[in-house]
């Protein structure tokens, strides 16, 4: 995926195209088609935390590639 649209408060990534070979471009055509995308949102979430929400679907049938314990581990953060 790409980051392919960025505004103050949101990030969309859509399908790359690795190597502009035959078999790279059938892949990508196939997720483009598929409308294969991720978009993410920042909220404000109280005094001193943000809100992201993360939609879209990737890969076969929209099957989901990560539940709600993954992003929370992913995302978390601890101050130093």
């Amino acid at each position: 995926m790409r980051l392919s649209r960025q505004t103050p408060t949101s990030l969309s990534y859509t399908p790359k195209l690795q190597v502009p070979m035959p078999v790279s471009i059938l892949v990508w055509l196939g997720r483009e088609l598929s409308r294969e995308r991720v978009n993410l949102t920042f909220t404000p979430d109280g005094d001193d935390g943000t809100r992201m929400t993360v939609s879209g679907k990737v890969g076969h049938g929209g099957q989901a590639v990560a539940d709600r314990d993954f992003w929370d581990g992913v995302l978390s953060t601890s101050e130093p």
